[in-house]
Parts: C-alpha cells; sequence; structure tokens
C-alpha cells in the first residue's frame, strides 16, 4: 500500500488559495479543508476542486483511504 500525505487547512495561515499553494508546494499530496476556509472563500466548491486539483492535490480522505 502506497501512502500518501495530506495536511488540514487548519494548521497553515492565509487565505484558502494560499494554503493550497503552500500545501502543493511542500510536497504534500492532499488536504483536509477547514469549514471556516469554505465558508470565507469567494467562489463555489467547484471553484475549490478545481484549484487543488490544479495543484496536483487530493482531499485527505482519498489519500487516507485504505489507511485503516
Amino acid at each position: 500500500m502506497i501512502r500518501k500525505r495530506a495536511i488540514a487547512t487548519v494548521c497553515m495561515p492565509g487565505t484558502l488559495a494560499d494554503k493550497l499553494g503552500a500545501a502543493a508546494e511542500a510536497g504534500y499530496q492532499g488536504v483536509e479543508i477547514l469549514e471556516n476556509d469554505l465558508t470565507c472563500f469567494d467562489g463555489r466548491p467547484e471553484d475549490v476542486r478545481g484549484l487543488a486539483g490544479s495543484l496536483g492535490l487530493g482531499r485527505g480522505e482519498d489519500v487516507a483511504e485504505g489507511d485503516n
């Protein structure tokens, strides 16, 4: 089983876009997005998904799948 690294946005400062960019730049493959980051984001959930995908990031639950 291949384990991938993910990080929660609560662990980082800045806007959601900043956090996603920082996570991707640091080599994470996924993120778990804090509810507050979503409610403060000026866009639709589809926009968040698109941004994360363009940076090569998946959802934290997808990254951790099979690790139980």
